[in-house]
């Protein structure tokens, strides 16, 4: 029996918008504040990560590599 979890989730905005651009902007902001490329302020990097992650969730094939990409990459961590 298939459990519908519409509910939480609204519609597929959320894994089609939301989740690719979390992802995006915590790399984005992680590869930033580890390097200090721009000095290390947390404001710039948050700024330039969440820009970073919008470009990418208005560009719908990226948004479909990283939505096939994701459940082979998380199955792999669990086997792991």
């Amino acid at each position: 029996m298939a459990v519908d979890f519409s509910f939480i989730t609204g519609s597929n905005g959320f894994f089609e918008i939301l989740l690719p651009l979390v992802l995006i902007f915590t790399i984005v902001f992680a590869i930033l504040q580890t390097t200090k490329i721009l000095g290390g302020r947390k404001n710039i990097d948050a700024i330039i990560g969440i820009v970073l992650g919008l470009l990418l969730v208005r560009s719908t094939k990226a948004v479909d590599v990283i939505n096939s990409f994701l459940p082979n990459v998380a199955l792999t961590i669990v086997v792991i």
